[in-house]
């Protein structure tokens, strides 16, 4: 009676996992869309996918709301939101009808492919003889110019690369080498990345508009600013100028997920953002209950172009530097200047009456890839400390100064560096020389080398 119980209850089993029987495929731009550990299937005629999908290859972020069950997909200019269930939607505000409820399968949320993609601007098409959802989206995004940049599905292979950090992050989502045409001299001169001997169009300030014309290439890609200076005659050859600055901690995030759609690349982006983040929230966690007068007071100097004695250029609220003080709770001495993008000149009177606790010199170019011991830097610490205004405050007193050269698209592991330096007691199981070894050699793919620090935590 057990047996014939149980055999009876069979097809309501296989009714409520439509995944094994309804499986289907979904092609992005032409190319097949990796779903992971749950398979896109289709339920009353509608595909439904894994809403990760769209994290990964439309630029969107996913927040999920265990309390109300609701998932919020937000791209640049398109949000929608739906719950476990109901067959309502929210599209930029509006309440929309869905013909199919999202669900949560295998701990996946699951949502309606067509009714998503159509919000996000992709036409969607069902394939018949092969049984595939097939999905044309035409690339848009917003660079750090606040341009809007439209490409067709197929993305970019052919571009001029001006920035380095553009060209590590293209190692990072393993964009193929022969999609760089021409590079500046400044991605020549980071030999890690192996492009140095891509054609030279010149300088990251000054570029050859003759030579990148010659190049033929479909864009140029260089920091928001330079745009404001050279985009105007790039775009006059036909060519797109787009800025992406990758100098941001707080638009890290934002600026590889832009990068990997112009090339379609958006699932190795995510894949490496989960990693980084990973690590950044167990920094933060650890510095959650630190009261405000146990911060240390940080001064951290712009040595790029060498060690001037009287040259002191620090960085101000809204800089580069200020979120990655802010972020491991320091208290950054240039708070109360005129925020700016960039490292600010101070005058020694100035530095001397703030008498900065620790001191940070970063982009100390003693330290690098092709650099192999410290003596570098103890000829720049010989310097400092005869200095006639940093020898007198209390981080130099104190032996209290800290040296370190990592590019900004690894920024985020120079927030380790700084955390472990100033709290070692909440650090001692983390290695920053580990975690920047793992960046080289699982996400760039080279052999970590040279010195990048001193003294290491």
């Amino acid at each position: 009676m057990i047996f014939v119980l149980l055999m009876s209850l069979l097809p309501a089993f296989g009714l409520a996992n439509p995944v094994k029987a309804q499986e289907t495929q979904v092609y992005l731009n032409g190319v097949k869309i990796n779903t992971g550990d749950v398979l896109p299937f289709i339920e009353n005629g509608r595909t439904m996918v894994p809403v990760r999908l769209f994290s990964e290859n439309l630029g969107a972020d996913v927040k999920w709301d265990d309390a109300t069950q609701a998932v919020t997909i937000q791209g640049e200019d398109v949000s929608v939101k739906l719950t476990i269930g109901k067959k309502e939607a929210v599209v930029n505000g509006k309440n929309k009808t869905l013909d199919v409820a999202p669900v949560v399968l295998s701990g996946r949320t699951i949502v309606p492919l067509r009714f998503i993609a159509e919000a996000f601007g992709a036409d969607v098409k069902w394939d018949k003889e092969t049984s595939r959802a097939v999905v044309v989206w035409n690339i848009k995004i917003k660079d750090s110019t606040g341009n809007e940049v439209t490409l067709s599905a197929s993305g970019l292979n052919r571009v001029v690369v001006i920035s380095s950090n553009i060209a590590e992050a293209m190692r990072i989502i393993q964009v193929p080498d022969e999609f760089i045409v021409g590079v500046s001299d400044q991605v020549q001169k980071r030999t890690y990345l192996g492009f140095d001997n891509k054609p030279n169009v010149g300088s990251m300030t000054n570029p050859n508009i003759e030579k990148i014309a010659e190049l033929k290439p479909q864009a140029v890609l260089l920091q928001g600013r330079y745009v404001s200076r050279y985009g105007e005659k790039i775009e006059a050859l036909g060519i797109k100028a787009i800025g992406i600055d990758f100098y941001y901690l707080e638009k890290y995030d934002e600026d590889l997920k832009k990068t990997a759609l112009l090339f379609n690349r958006g699932g190795k982006a995510v894949e490496f953002l989960n990693w980084k983040n990973e690590i950044l929230s167990n920094i933060n966690n650890r510095l959650t209950n630190i009261e405000d007068k146990e911060k240390p007071r940080i001064a951290c100097l712009d040595l790029m172009g060498g060690f001037k004695e009287g040259q002191y250029k620090t960085f101000p609220p809204g800089s580069s530097y200020d979120q990655v003080i802010k972020f491991i709770s320091g208290n950054n001495i240039a708070a109360d200047l005129k925020p700016s993008e960039s490292s600010e000149l101070v005058s020694g009177e100035w530095l001397l009456q703030k008498n900065p606790e620790v001191i940070v010199f970063v982009y100390c170019s003693e330290l690098g890839y092709t650099t192999n011991d410290y003596s570098g830097v103890m000829k720049l610490i010989d310097n400092i400390k005869k200095d006639p205004v940093l020898s007198k405050t209390d981080a130099v007193k104190n032996n209290r100064i800290y040296f370190i050269n990592i590019s900004n698209l690894a920024r985020f592991t120079e927030s380790v560096y700084f955390a472990k330096r100033l709290y070692p007691d909440r650090f001692k199981d983390v290695n920053p020389s580990q975690i920047l070894k793992e960046y080289f050699e699982k996400w760039l793919g080279i052999p970590m080398k040279g010195v990048w620090a001193y003294p290491e935590p």
